[in-house]
This record gives C-alpha cells, structure tokens and sequence, in this order.
C-alpha cells in the first residue's frame, strides 16, 4: 500500500542522497512495515498517534546524527566542471588525471574556483593571491595565467578561465 511506498521513496533518497536524513511514519499496527523500516538504513521511525514533541526530538536526533557524519566525511573539494581541486590533500585533477601546479599557480586556481561565474580583476588577484609581495606594474600575473592555461585547459582542449578585456577574467 501507500505505507509501502513511503519506504521505498525513503529507500530511493537514502541511496541517492546520502546527506539527507529521513524519518518514516508507520502505523502502530503495520508490524511487516515497522520491521522494514528498523532493519532498512532510514534515520528514524515515528509510530502514529504521536505527539509534536516526539516529533521534535525525533527530527533533532535525525539533524544531530547528520551533522556528526557530514563533519567526518566532509572533503574540502571545489569544481568547476572538468576540474576538481582537493584542498586538503592540495590535489588538483582534470578529467580524472592528477596535475601538477605550482604554489601560486594553485593559489591562483583556488581563487577562481571560488570566485567562479563571477568577474575577478587583476588587482583582486594581486591582493587576494600575491599580496604585498609584488609590484602591480609587473606581468606576474599574466605569465601566471598563461601557465594555469596551458596546464588545464590545453591538454583537455577546455576552456575555463575567459579574458574579459578590459576588466579581467572570468571563471565558468
């Protein structure tokens, strides 16, 4: 019946949404469906009557337990796309293949990555990723750039990072 259904539809989310926590609602006399629910993966199960407070406590242990498993298993990972940049392990792989960047070329990375589909100047990279380090007459940061291009998106025949002339470039 439709009680049936609500588990497989909890079933379906716990298998394809791991980070979403589920509370099925049972019958008190639906046994065969209570059973199903403690021996399958679902967060909690609520037997109806119940009262709002139960409810309550229910959902706070079902958040609680979420939020204790997203800290183990949170990996600090920024994607674009092709692109994935691991930031604790200071990994970056394209297209399933590992690369090797150079400090700044990474820093340079990880700012786009984080600033992506949105216009970044010049002087916003060379404070955010040079800092007081560098004379902004130089062109430090177009050889940079040139080099995180030939790295990442020639070998791939991609294009991440755009030139807005003019104004500066773009992440997307």
């Amino acid at each position: 019946g439709s009680n049936m259904m609500g588990l497989e539809l909890g079933m379906y989310i716990k298998a394809n949404k791991d980070k979403i926590g589920v509370i099925i609602i049972c019958d008190k006399q639906d046994e065969p469906l209570k059973e199903k629910v403690y021996l399958s993966n679902m967060d909690e199960c609520l037997v109806k009557p119940f009262g709002s407070r139960e409810l309550v406590l229910k959902v706070q242990r079902v958040l609680m337990s979420q939020q204790v498993a997203n800290t183990k298993d949170k990996r600090n990972i920024l994607r674009l796309r092709y692109i994935e940049y691991d930031l604790d392990k200071r990994v970056v792989v394209c297209n399933g293949e590992r690369l090797t960047l150079r400090r700044k070329e990474m820093k340079l990375l990880e700012y786009f990555l984080r600033n992506q589909g949105k216009v970044v100047t010049r002087d916003e990279l060379l404070t955010n990723v040079w800092g007081a380090e560098i004379n902004s007459s130089t062109n430090t940061v177009e050889v940079h750039l040139k080099r995180l291009r030939d790295k990442i998106e020639k070998p791939y025949g991609e294009k991440f990072l755009y030139t807005i002339h003019g104004i500066g470039y773009l992440a997307e």
